[in-house]
């Protein structure tokens, strides 16, 4: 009896001794990459659209219809557009600046243009009030037309934000976007263009991307979702979601890859992506590696869901999960992964994260590799490294900041 008591208890710490080791090994293989976060780059971009007047005591009223199908706008003031229209457009010209722009219960499609197109260097705040519904139908053939003129003049969006103007989105009521022939919005590559989402309902369906910036793009509240043929929400440069003092909900219920930037910061609210390839993307637009540039992926609050065939997580540098969860369930086959990065992967005590398709690091591109297969944990103190100093305040001041810090994106 004493000699299998003593049997059954060998196998007991045996046992406990393995658990233990593959327990350390777990944690050890998703934070011990780095004891702290890595440089974080904000956008600097804000809107002085956003202090614009809504008064509408003195306000200019346009009811669109068949038979009056165009607004064109090239003076300061508050505007109000209501009605339905089957084939117009709304332009707010170039350099026109101080204009409040209120649609109200309104139903525009246009074959021609963008139903709504903020000019170059115009400024711009869009109030949503109601139900509102742009549907841009132009010819995608004509893109690429050999008739310049006619190439020139696709806009390919239901809203389009050219070049160096500022375009702040907001209000209450409900945006429905149907980009049929390319993107739901598009704005321009110009680092002095502004496109800011605060505050409504957007819903956008699109053939190509959802969202496209050229340059900058943050969303810092209300409740966006899309239905993308490429990319869900896309930046050429740093995609914002939140704020220090807002919470939006963003869904992309279905996408190429889901949110893409050169740097992607998800300061709060609660994030659901779906994706046929990459959830997250740290990257350039056409998919190439530049060494000179800075990749990373920084979650720095709130709560999300990614559900994808490619990789959860994916940066061509750094991926940072300072504060808030996330869950991720990706491929992981075919060199797809949880999470994969080339430079520094750091995981924060506050931080909780399920994966269950392991991390995995390129080496050929400035990394070691690892991959750890079903990852479920909650860090506890001790072993993520000294958060305290890397964890964010609500305005984010403790933070290392590059660019010109400025989670909130107003003036």
């Amino acid at each position: 009896m004493k000699k299998n008591m003593w049997s059954y208890t060998r196998i007991l710490l045996a046992s406990i001794l393995i658990v233990t080791i593959i327990s350390a090994c777990v944690k050890t293989a998703l934070a011990a990459t780095s004891s702290s976060a890595s440089e974080i780059v904000y956008s600097s971009m804000s809107s002085s659209a956003a202090s614009l007047t809504e008064s509408t005591e003195n306000a200019t009223k346009y009811t669109m219809s068949s038979s009056n199908n165009e607004v064109k706008i090239d003076s300061a003031g508050v505007y109000i557009v209501t009605g339905s229209c089957s084939d117009g457009n709304i332009i707010v010209k170039k350099g026109t600046t101080g204009v409040t722009l209120i649609l109200k219960d309104l139903t525009l499609t246009s074959s021609t243009s963008a139903p709504l197109s903020i000019n170059k260097t115009s400024q711009a705040k869009i109030v949503i009030s109601g139900s509102v519904t742009l549907t841009d139908n132009e010819n995608a053939a004509d893109e690429n037309s050999t008739d310049t003129d006619v190439a020139d003049a696709f806009d390919g969006a239901c809203i389009k934000v050219k070049d160096g103007a500022d375009c702040y989105i907001t209000g209450s009521g409900t945006l429905t976007l149907k980009g049929n022939t390319k993107n739901g919005i598009k704005s321009g590559d110009d680092s002095a263009t502004v496109c800011i989402i605060d505050g409504p309902t957007v819903n956008v369906t699109a053939t190509n991307d959802g969202i496209n910036a050229g340059y900058d793009l943050s969303i810092l509240s209300g409740n966006v979702a899309v239905s993308a043929g490429d990319d869900g929400i896309h930046a050429d440069r740093i995609l914002t979601l939140g704020s220090s003092s807002a919470s939006p909900t963003i869904t992309v219920s279905k996408s190429n890859e889901g949110l893409e930037g050169n740097v992607v910061n998800v300061i709060s609210g609660t994030i659901s992506v779906k994706a046929s390839d990459d959830g997250i993307n740290a990257a350039n637009s056409d998919g190439t590696y530049e060494s000179s540039l800075t990749y990373s992926i920084n979650w720095l609050g709130g709560k999300g869901t990614i559900n994808c065939s490619g990789d959860g997580l994916d940066s061509n540098g750094n991926i940072n999960l300072v504060a808030g969860s996330l869950s991720i369930s990706s491929g992981s086959t075919g060199g797809e992964a949880g999470i994969d990065y080339v430079g520094s992967l750091y995981v924060s005590d506050d931080f909780s994260l399920t994966n269950n398709s392991g991390v995995s690091s390129d080496a050929s591109m400035g990394g070691g590799m690892q991959t750890t297969q079903g990852q479920t944990m909650k860090q506890s103190n001790g072993q993520g490294g000294n958060t305290k100093s890397n964890m964010p305040s609500q305005d984010m001041g403790g933070q290392m900041v590059r660019q010109g810090m400025n989670p909130g994106g107003k003036r």
